[in-house]
């Protein structure tokens, strides 16, 4: 995981057990790969499989390991669980094959339903030596004591270990069970560049991502290493295109004939511009755009979709346009008649185009704040709309 892009063959992981809590897990591991991508600071990697179920590199150096279990079918930290002993045993073979620096690694053991079990409660808050050496020699004699057979050979690993290494290994040792809202965890961090109303939606989608990625380099014989600059990038370019789909999603329908009439006499100078380069017939379509796109600016807006200052760079990309339009063809039609030169004014503007929120907006958008900006005469399609108006 030093370098983004470097690809690390790997064999094919066997298939696990399809049982109900065996699938709740592979669910488990992609969600919980989500969630490190999204607390992740710059810099960081996130993998699958890699030292464990889910794994964090920092920038610096440092690691955090994680086993996941979903326990809904069993109690994996329970005092004798083989699931509990296991972990911290395949731990120790990983430290010793100097796969995980011991110095620079958090372990943590994460369960998502709420569990009990004594020893991996006293083990998360044995932060000194004199600490873990007495919930040591606490698990010591339990064992003894019940000789359990199932986590023998594990559980005798972690009793045999190096004292030194071991007490190093439970100080950095963490037990989190019972936080079932990943989901919400990572609409949290997602809230903070997406609306309410599409978090569910865009949350799904990042982990889908995750989950599909992952796929995709197992499959291929690559580690699952997900950059968190990989997942941030991706995060812009959906939220991007998502933004657009929105904008039409939450887009609402043309104006009817009669709200239309309704709104003529609030648009008169809008058609008297039109009139003035005998375009009159035009003023129906004209109208309904103007109309969809003064409804739609309020409900963008009130939706989070796009935001005043966001409207006001928009507008201000528009004017500029209109006047650079009406240069060109005056420099281009300097002999046309001012008619004809206000009807191509008038058809370079409503085929044009603009970003709203660095998203393509709707094409009637576009039309709509021209016609905007003519009904408040900002802007006009005579090349003497000023005067003629004033007649």
């Amino acid at each position: 995981m030093d370098k983004e892009g470097t690809t690390v063959e790997r064999e094919n992981p066997s298939l696990k057990s399809s049982r109900p809590g065996s699938y709740l897990g592979y669910s488990l591991q992609s969600t919980r790969m989500c969630l490190h991508l999204c607390e992740a600071p710059r810099g960081a990697f996130v993998a699958l499989e890699v030292l464990d179920d889910v794994d964090v590199e920092y920038a610096d150096g440092r690691k955090m390991v994680e086993q996941s279990k979903s326990g809904i079918a069993t109690n994996p930290i329970a005092n004798f669980s083989k699931d509990l002993w296991k972990t911290f045993s395949n731990w120790i073979d990983a430290i010793e094959a100097g796969a995980i620096d011991l110095g620079k690694t958090r372990f943590r053991l994460y369960v998502l339903q709420q569990k009990e079990g004594a020893f991996a409660h006293n083990l998360h808050y044995a932060h000194t030596r004199p600490q873990v050496e007495h919930v040591v020699r606490e698990i010591r004699q339990s064992y003894e004591d019940e000789l359990p057979g199932g986590c023998k050979p594990y559980i005798e690993k972690f009793l045999n270990y190096d004292p030194e290494k071991l007490a190093n290994l439970v100080m950095a040792f963490e037990l989190e069970t019972g936080n079932d809202q990943l989901v919400e965890g990572i609409k949290d961090y997602l809230s903070l560049a997406v609306p309410e109303d599409l978090l569910e939606d865009t949350c799904h989608a990042a982990i889908g991502w995750v989950k599909n990625t992952s796929d995709d380099l197992i499959a291929a014989g690559q580690l699952a290493v997900l950059a968190r600059s990989q997942f941030s990038d991706w995060m812009s370019t959906y939220n991007s295109r998502f933004s657009f789909n929105h904008l039409l999603k939450y887009t609402l329908p043309p104006p009817t004939a009669e709200e239309i009439e309704e709104g003529r006499p609030h648009a008169l100078t809008l058609i008297r511009q039109l009139e003035l380069i005998e375009m009159e017939k035009d003023s129906a379509d004209a109208m309904s755009d103007y109309l969809q796109s003064k409804t739609n600016k309020v409900r963008w807006g009130a939706r989070g979709l796009v935001y005043e200052p966001e409207f006001d760079d928009f507008k201000k990309r528009l004017l500029n346009k209109w006047q650079l339009f009406g240069k060109e063809i005056r420099l281009l039609h300097s002999s046309a008649a001012d008619v004809d030169k206000g009807q191509l004014l008038h058809l370079r503007c409503m085929v044009d185009s603009a970003k709203l929120n660095d998203v393509d907006s709707p094409e009637f958008f576009v039309r709509g704040t021209y016609h905007d900006f003519s009904n408040r005469k900002d802007i006009g399609w005579h090349p003497q709309f000023n005067d003629l108006l004033d007649d």
